[in-house]
């Protein structure tokens, strides 16, 4: 996951998905490398994917707020308003301070 975080953080978007999906399926319960990767698809605008992955995340981990915050990225860009609402509203909900959460209402 962190070999992703270092492709995605220097722009190497294909071997970041690379690193990404290779973590993944060793072990599909790394919430952290979802979220994470889920925010890189976000980034390059592979918005289904990303909402694929993050809400994985929201699913199995109700407690997530950044996995929220970036679903309801997502959400609002697919033009899905009323679901990137909830997600942010979740998202500030565990984590009130979260800025971004809220700027994403």
């Amino acid at each position: 996951m962190y070999l992703g975080r270092s492709h995605h953080a220097q722009f190497e978007y294909e071997a970041a998905k690379a690193a990404y999906s290779k973590a993944i399926e060793i072990d599909p319960d790394y919430l952290e490398a979802r979220a994470s990767f889920g925010g890189m698809l976000l980034d390059i605008g592979d918005l289904d994917e990303s909402i694929r992955q993050l809400n994985a995340v929201t699913q199995r981990d109700k407690k997530n707020s950044q996995a929220y915050y970036l679903l309801s990225q997502a959400l609002r860009r697919k033009d899905l308003y009323d679901e990137g609402i909830l997600a942010a509203r979740q998202a500030i909900k565990l984590v009130p301070e979260n800025a971004e959460a809220h700027f994403w209402l």
